[in-house]
């Protein structure tokens, strides 16, 4: 198993704890994978064999090391489908997975099949990019623009901050060439966030800083987070526009999927036309 698909594992076992869930491990078998051809029946019965002899060891082993109970499934089909397909049957309240197709010499991308995922799954997909995590959770990075979808993700991260006893840090980048109006605004909607994050009875601390060109946005709030060396937990919206839901992730999500290493929570936003939070 790799490394992040180990993380990917592990970092199911305190939510799941948490939360009082089950851990349903699947494995996908591509049927049109370009090496198949090359397989007698026998042999692919043999690799199939194998496959769920190691699966089921691993769900023993997941169960033993999580105490969640934990159940695994073998599907065919194209990955992307299948995940979409059981997350939905087995009613799933999240999908954790590697997202991030790293190969030796060429730029970070997103997986095609982790991008179907993150783009139509109906619950929040947690991508594990890192190598290494914090077992459990310290503090939850919450960063804001002034959309009142990302508000959406407020709610559940005061929801994850209860269960974890974790404090939580709002942050906003306004691009150096940005008005002051707009610094104003984003000052407001800090504000406004914190407010309702200590009155939920949480730790909060609210931060606005600026973003240099050459950083942008994204990379100034995962520097932010590494200089603050305890977060264990980022949470986005994976559309920066609601009215294109479905359709394509936002470009501001996509940048932190390629270069968050942090688990990172990708909640899917629901069309609304009221403010979830008031000052």
């Amino acid at each position: 198993m790799e490394d992040e698909s180990r993380v990917a594992l592990e970092q199911t076992y305190n939510v799941a704890k948490l939360f009082g869930l089950n851990i349903t491990l699947l494995f996908v078998l591509e049927e049109s994978g370009i090496w198949s051809k090359f397989f007698s029946d026998k042999q692919k019965k043999d690799m199939d064999e194998e496959i769920e002899a190691q699966l089921k060891d691993l769900a023993l082993k997941t169960q033993k090391d999580s105490g969640c109970e934990t159940n695994y499934l073998i599907r065919k089909g194209r990955v992307s489908s299948v995940i979409l397909d059981v997350a939905d049957e087995i009613n799933a309240s999240y999908v954790f997975m590697k997202t991030i197709s790293n190969e030796e010499g060429k730029p970070k991308s997103i997986g095609a099949n982790a991008y179907r995922v993150i783009r139509k799954a109906s619950c929040p997909v947690v991508s594990i990019n890192g190598k290494g995590y914090y077992d459990g959770c310290r503090s939850i990075l919450l960063p804001l623009d002034l959309s009142n979808e990302t508000m959406q993700k407020t709610i559940k991260a005061v929801e994850f901050a209860k269960y974890f006893n974790a404090s939580i840090t709002i942050v906003s980048a306004v691009h150096e060439k940005a008005g002051s109006e707009y610094g104003e605004k984003m000052g407001v909607r800090l504000l406004e966030v914190k407010k309702f994050i200590v009155e939920s009875n949480i730790a909060c601390w609210a931060k606005l800083i600026e973003s240099k060109e050459k950083q942008g946005i994204v990379g100034s709030i995962l520097d932010h987070a590494d200089e603050q060396g305890d977060i264990d937990l980022v949470m986005i919206m994976n559309q920066q526009e609601v009215g294109v839901t479905g359709m394509k992730i936002g470009i501001t999500a996509e940048s932190f999927i390629k270069n968050c290493e942090i688990p990172l929570m990708i909640i899917k936003p629901v069309a609304t036309s009221e403010k979830l939070l008031k000052p």
